[in-house]
């Protein structure tokens, strides 16, 4: 069994490849979704800029200007991810 933790916020074509590849291989897969709650809420006023932990780059934006990420965007692709599991699978949100 592999267990992936990560906040997902990745294009979500790549990230279908690579969980298809392992389960190709026979791996189970369990994904876990990890959000900081101003990850959900964008509890920023004014344009931002967004610097990357893990690399070098930065991203500008004006939270208000792309609306809520638990709008329909943000919980379509949440849902998205949830089709995608294994059958009998199950996803719960952070309540």
């Amino acid at each position: 069994m592999l267990v992936i933790v990560s906040d997902l916020l990745t294009d979500l074509d790549t990230l279908y490849q690579g969980l298809d590849r392992l389960r190709f291989g026979g791996h189970e897969v369990l994904i876990m979704q990890i959000l900081d709650h101003d990850e959900m809420d964008l509890p920023f006023d004014g344009p931002t800029v967004f610097k990357d932990l893990e690399g070098d780059e930065e991203l500008f934006a004006e939270p208000e200007a792309s609306g809520s990420p638990t709008g329909p965007r943000w919980t379509n692709s949440s849902r998205a991810c949830g089709r995608r599991a294994e059958p009998g699978a199950t996803t719960t949100p952070d309540s």
